[in-house]
């Protein structure tokens, strides 16, 4: 690249707000205390999602780790490559994430939906997304959209 023989591009390339925001984020990550939350709060979630979806015989799995995990509507007990992927319903994933929205709740818009938990994220956010989950399980059961 210094020589001039090979092309590096990229959106944010040499953009010094962005290297800024980067710098100024690695600062955060490492005060005490901030993985412990980010952690604490994600397996709070993860665990509530899976404790509804099993409470209302749904049949989906919720896998991940920590601060990102995601949610497939399945019947295997865990997803472990692409073709496993490939037999979760993109459909119901959509109906799913596209009846949170209104709820205050948003999910990543695509089939792959990864839910990311932020340092910014408390507890009070997690019982409010299980709740608006909850009811959006029952909605879809209503509907007849889940059996």
């Amino acid at each position: 690249m210094a020589e001039g023989t090979v092309f590096r591009a990229g959106t944010v390339n040499a953009n010094r707000v962005a290297a800024a925001a980067a710098f100024a984020t690695l600062g955060i990550l490492e005060e005490r205390g901030v993985y412990d939350h980010i952690y604490r709060v994600g397996q709070r979630l993860m665990k509530g999602m899976q404790r509804i979806i099993a409470d209302r015989d749904i049949r989906a799995i919720v896998q991940g780790y920590g601060p990102m995990f995601q949610i497939h509507f399945t019947d295997l007990k865990r997803v472990r490559n692409y073709p496993d992927f490939c037999r979760s319903s993109a459909d119901l994933f959509m109906a799913f994430r596209n009846k949170l929205l209104p709820k205050g709740v948003f999910i990543r818009p695509a089939h792959f939906g990864e839910i990311y938990i932020s340092l910014a994220v408390t507890e009070e956010d997690v019982d409010t997304t299980l709740s608006a989950m909850d009811d959006t399980f029952r909605e879809m059961k209503e509907e007849k959209l889940l059996s």
